[in-house]
């Protein structure tokens, strides 16, 4: 799972190789992002902060000053007094706090294990006891739980055989407590009620001690780095969120806030200037502000002139302002590579647009998955989970309805998708047609022509509800196994759709495949500029 989309990284980091990067830098950026470690993250933030600066102000990245070489180096390209700075990213996180890991592992377990025995969550709350350790500003929160070698055992022997009663005995309220010296844990099934509380405590990563967190280590080690270079100018970090409650927190009881940390972190570190921070927020509700969010700050030392902080802040809000939309929440993200060991390519697999009996667009993705077998089991169940309509869901329900009336589809087109890492597919029953390929006319490179008729009915009879006990199967015959095999090789070549139209005579769809993309292909440095599809510039 991609911190940013994909497509939004590479056209910045190819951006970035045809002005700023050398050939070396630009590779080692590349084997980064390709890494399926959480260093991949900090890459990411890496390229997309670096690209708003280079739009906005004459870059250098990494220029060797001494015996360092930090990630930036910005000049303002006009302004006065004119301000030149030099910055370190660094990407913070909460792993390697282990009281977390053991509450995250404790509860990914409980809520997975409840979800397959058909449990619903609303009913379970939890309760993980904690002590405090230290005095102030140093305290520590200590988890009173089984070190993490012991709580799988504790799931196998009383977490799942408390669930399967709770299944067994659904109106019945149930309490599962262990009681063991230093251990103090219950898990509760109420029937009656909405319990609160089962996302898993925060407390284990707030920042109980004002040095022994995961923000203070990070900015005291880029202090030491940026503390070697040959550099008197302004000297800033740029601490940018890859998983880290206290980044965004603002305190609360004994917990530190983030401007606290940092305001402590600068009185210690007088030779750094300024130091920001940003951090995620999931924004509910409507309005424009909903979704996942970026918040910035910056912070200065207090004998920095006012014009100069003033400077520096408008390049940081102009460059901060042209990041990247997130295509997931930076802990997910982490938590995704660091279970999976993966970088997984993330698919919108349930979003449609349906006009019932009219016109229906679907993730391309997705389509070409199912045509071609390819769509894993996984995202063939989120695909059909608890549809509406029901049984199959607007997918099912629009190439079914084509199929009993024997209606037929007058538009088949292609638009892009800026959201997603991805783009439609829309089939149109009453749309004006297309310029449609006639017949006999050479059909582009790297296409597939099939049978709109075999098509609609393969789509229309999906086994949705798997009672085959297979997934990316229907009661219709599957397409030519020519076909499905040449397209889940353009899929594992990197390809996606370039262009889809409907032959002249509307019996037939074409499908063209085009150059790699990366949404779906690993990330190429601009010199492997071959066989790699033309994303829109990032300008």
């Amino acid at each position: 799972m991609a911190l940013f989309r994909r497509r939004a990284v590479q056209e910045r980091l190819d951006y970035l190789t045809e002005r700023v990067l050398t050939t070396s830098q630009s590779k080692r950026l590349v084997n980064q992002l390709n890494s399926a470690s959480r260093h991949a993250l900090a890459a990411e933030w890496e390229v997309a902060i670096a690209a708003s600066f280079a739009k906005i102000s004459d870059l250098r990245y990494e220029p060797q000053l001494g015996s360092g070489s930090p990630d930036l180096m910005v000049r303002a390209k006009s302004g006065a007094p004119a301000v030149e700075f030099v910055a370190d990213i660094t990407a913070v996180s909460d792993q390697g706090v282990d009281d977390a890991k053991k509450v995250e592992f404790l509860h990914e377990r409980v809520v997975m294990s409840a979800i397959k025995l058909g449990i619903e969550l609303r009913t379970l709350g939890w309760h993980v006891g904690t002590r405090f350790g230290g005095t102030f500003p140093h305290k520590r929160l200590q988890v009173l739980l089984p070190p993490k070698t012991n709580i799988q055992s504790q799931i196998n022997t009383s977490i799942k055989p408390f669930l399967i009663l709770v299944r067994n005995e659904p109106l019945t309220p149930h309490l599962l407590e262990w009681n063991e010296p230093e251990v103090e844990f219950r898990l509760i099934h109420d029937p009656s009620q909405r319990l609160s509380g089962f996302a898993g405590p925060a407390l284990p990563t707030a920042a109980f001690s004002i040095e022994r967190n995961p923000l203070y280590r990070r900015l005291r080690r880029k202090a030491d780095l940026l503390g070697r270079m040959r550099y008197t100018g302004l000297k800033g970090i740029v601490a940018v969120d890859s998983g880290c409650h206290c980044l965004g927190s603002n305190g609360s009881g004994d917990a530190f806030s983030a401007r606290k940390i940092v305001q402590h972190f600068l009185g210690l570190h007088p030779s750094i200037s300024f130091v920001t921070t940003t951090y995620h927020e999931f924004k509910s509700g409507y309005g424009e502000d909903r979704g996942e969010r970026l918040f910035h700050r910056v912070d200065y030392q207090a004998s920095i002139h006012p014009s100069v902080t003033s400077s520096v802040t408008g390049l940081f809000s102009e460059a901060f302002g042209a990041l990247p939309t997130l295509a997931a929440s930076p802990k997910n993200a982490l938590r995704a590579i660091v279970s999976r060991g993966e970088i997984s390519h993330s698919l919108a697999v349930g979003a449609f647009r349906w006009t019932p009996r009219r016109c229906l667009s679907v993730p391309v993705r997705v389509f070409l998955g199912l045509i071609s077998g390819t769509l894993s089991r996984r995202d063939f169940d989120f695909l059909f989970y608890r549809t509406i309509p029901a049984n199959g869901g607007p997918l099912v329900s629009f190439f079914l309805h084509l199929t009993r009336t024997r209606q037929s589809l007058a538009r088949i087109s292609l638009e892009p998708w800026p959201e997603q890492d991805d783009d439609l597919i829309t089939f149109d029953m009453a749309a004006n047609s297309d310029p449609a390929i006639g017949c006999g006319e050479v059909y582009p490179q790297r296409s597939s022509v099939l049978e709109l008729t075999k098509l609609i009915w393969f789509l229309g009879r999906l086994d949705y509800a798997m009672t085959s006990g297979r997934h990316n199967h229907s009661e219709a015959p599957p397409l030519p196994e020519r076909d499905r095999h040449f397209i889940a090789r353009m899929l594992a070549e990197g390809r996606l759709l370039s262009s889809a139209h409907l032959t002249r005579d509307h019996n037939h769809l074409v499908l063209a495949f085009g150059e790699r993309d990366a949404a779906i292909s690993p990330y190429v440095a601009c010199g492997a500029k071959e066989d790699r599809r033309s994303v829109k510039s990032y300008r």
